[in-house]
């Protein structure tokens, strides 16, 4: 299932997330039984917790309102997305998308964490200068240049100019 693609994605972001200061939790609707055999057969090393009822997902705000109740086993399925906490437990950022199959990559998360984004050591960048003071720098940011279907990726183009000059959009 995406879900639990996602937690392998984040599972292998872990050292970065961890580098940063970040701990990661999971919580998916499914069972506690079907989360540990989940959890052994693909490894995953953070904390994932079983919110059956979608109570927790419910008070959130979460549950993904698109999928109805009479849609089994999909219901009580919340968006996908995070929740950004601070030391005290307060949440200081979230980003959830509408669509299951869209979901947010470890770089999101660390982009909202650090609150700016930069390409990372694995992903494409280009850098073109022009004589007239003109720097246009684009990059793909997320998954290391690879697109596939899931997790979001976004490409960056960073126009920097010469003051006097302006830009339009």
């Amino acid at each position: 299932p995406p879900c639990l693609t996602q937690l392998v994605e984040l599972h292998n972001g872990l050292p970065e997330l961890r580098a940063e200061g970040i701990k990661l939790y999971a919580i998916s609707y499914d069972d506690t039984e079907a989360l540990a055999a989940y959890v052994e057969a693909s490894g995953v090393e953070f904390t994932v917790l079983s919110d059956v009822d979608s109570d927790v997902i419910n008070r959130y705000g979460v549950l993904n309102t698109l999928v109805k109740p009479d849609d089994v086993p999909f219901y009580g399925v919340p968006f996908p997305g995070f929740f950004l906490l601070d030391e005290d437990g307060m949440i200081v950022d979230k980003l959830f998308n509408r669509h299951f199959a869209n979901r947010e990559g470890v770089e999101a998360i660390l982009d909202s964490f650090l609150g700016r984004v930069e390409p990372g050591s694995s992903e494409p960048i280009e850098t073109v200068a022009e004589d007239d003071g003109i720097r246009i720098t684009a990059f793909l940011r997320g998954g290391g240049g690879v697109l596939r279907i899931g997790p979001r990726r976004r490409l960056i183009v960073r126009l920097e100019i010469p003051d006097g000059l302006h830009t339009y959009g």
